[in-house]
């Protein structure tokens, strides 16, 4: 499992990777780490499976969704503004289908508003974005957690699991004991 969490931090350009049960316990744990809790408000889509917003839910903190823009089926960025809230903590991005969100959009937003940014990328497995002129894959992360799923209809499986990636060394270390 090491191994594995090392390569795949290698593969995405990522500082830390965790591995856990599922996609469904990434997105839970990233938002735990991240500090989201019971009465918490957390920006997301509803169209994406039912996980990205149980995730929510697990934790006791509630979904609040945003609409779509239909070309690209991920969330859209103009909806923002209109959904938060004193109780907003955290934007729950999806790159629906493999096709990355936009996060030039998204994350100078949340980030002028303190908000976290977590990227469910369950099914981006090497996806990548233009970020600042440079192609980089998903999971770097570009947020702060991105989630992954190696469920046995994804690009990448190990017949279930998921993945966390992120920056922050206090977070992975917390995600990991966390996972026992």
């Amino acid at each position: 499992v090491a191994a594995f969490e090392a390569e795949f931090a290698r593969f995405v350009g990522a500082a830390q990777a965790v591995a856990v049960a599922n996609c469904t316990v990434a997105l839970q744990l990233a938002l735990i780490v991240a500090g989201v809790s019971q009465g918490d408000e957390v920006i997301t889509v509803s169209h994406s499976y039912i996980a990205t917003a149980n995730s929510i839910r697990y934790v006791g903190a509630t979904p609040v969704f945003a609409d779509i823009e239909p070309d690209t089926f991920n969330l859209d960025p103009d909806q923002l503004d209109g959904l938060v809230s004193p109780l907003t903590r955290a934007l729950l991005v999806v790159h629906q289908i493999g096709m990355p969100c936009d996060l030039g959009r998204i994350l100078p937003w949340a980030r002028q508003r303190g908000l976290v940014v977590i990227e469910d990328a369950a099914c981006a497995v090497g996806s990548e974005i233009c970020w600042h002129g440079n192609w980089e894959k998903l999971g770097k992360p570009h947020g702060d957690i991105a989630c992954f799923s190696f469920h046995p209809r994804k690009l990448l499986t190990t017949g279930d699991g998921g993945m966390l990636t992120m920056a922050n060394p206090d977070w992975a270390d917390r995600a990991r004991r966390l996972r026992q």
